[in-house]
């Protein structure tokens, strides 16, 4: 497959993304979420979308 960059400058485009900071207070939950996931063989980004899909799903939204 051959790379195409406009396509992938478009695709990029339509893309969104959140960042996340933790902070020095929070780095003990930092370091348990990456532990969590390199346990169970996940990605961060996955695991992430995962618990905000279930929590949203929860609530009805």
């Amino acid at each position: 497959m051959s790379y195409n960059a406009k396509a992938d400058e478009n695709y990029r485009k339509k893309c969104k993304t959140i960042g996340l900071k933790f902070t020095l207070n929070e780095l003990d939950f930092y370091e348990n979420i990456v532990k969590h996931c390199k346990n169970n063989n996940l990605s961060l980004q996955g695991y992430i979308k995962e618990i905000i899909k279930k929590d949203l799903n929860e609530k009805g939204a």
